[in-house]
């Protein structure tokens, strides 16, 4: 079932860390959890937005065999890069913000929202999961309910990100994040294998 499987690959990307990813446990752990979840609808948004985006340009393209394998290819190539760079990088450790933030709730929907869209390393990623949608199903319909799987596993993640803030901090205090980071890396250069294998189909 396409919305089970899409579901499953989001949280399966509960491993990526970024700055997104440091901001959501700062926020919640310095403000609440009611801000956190402000910040988590904020960057749930901006997802859809980029799925939205990135699933219209595809389709603004007649796609030919060749340039559906062409689109997958380059998806995957994308994906390798991001995954080799984050399985071979140092690590990034948690630390919290050191400016107190003033503002409303909607602030921090808007940083949520602002610190995720201009991330490059975003819309990568969901270049590789529209592009693998597209060649997966063969209807419309069933491109939806993948891509409306993996987004409501993402934002299923993220709030439980705000809520566990205190305990997920403390794996940053250890080498452990170091861990989590290699397996970022490995679901990347998993999820480019299987873009090129789909390129050859």
């Amino acid at each position: 079932m396409p919305f089970f499987s899409g579901f499953l690959l989001g949280l399966g990307m509960i491993v990526f860390i970024g700055p997104v990813f440091i901001q959501l446990i700062s926020i919640s752990i310095r403000y609440g959890s009611k801000p956190g979840l402000y910040v988590a609808v904020g960057i749930f948004i901006s997802d859809v937005i980029c799925v939205l985006l990135c699933r219209f340009a595809s389709s603004f393209v007649q796609v030919s065999g060749s340039f559906q394998m062409i689109l997958s290819l380059l998806g995957a190539i994308l994906l390798l890069i991001l995954g080799l760079k984050t399985l071979m990088g140092k690590g990034q450790g948690f630390t919290e913000p050191g400016n107190q933030y003033q503002g409303s709730l909607l602030g921090f929907f808007a940083k949520g929202f602002v610190v995720n869209f201009v991330n490059p390393f975003v819309f990568l990623v969901w270049i590789g999961v529209t592009v693998y949608s597209k060649t997966e199903y063969g209807s419309l319909t069933d491109e939806s309910m993948y891509l409306s799987g993996v987004l409501l596993a993402i934002l299923c993640m993220d709030v439980s990100k705000v809520f566990l803030a205190k305990q997920i901090s403390k794996w940053f205090k250890s080498d452990s994040h170091l861990l989590i980071q290699r397996l970022s890396g490995m679901a990347l250069l998993i999820f480019s294998i299987r873009l090129f294998i789909n390129a050859f189909r």
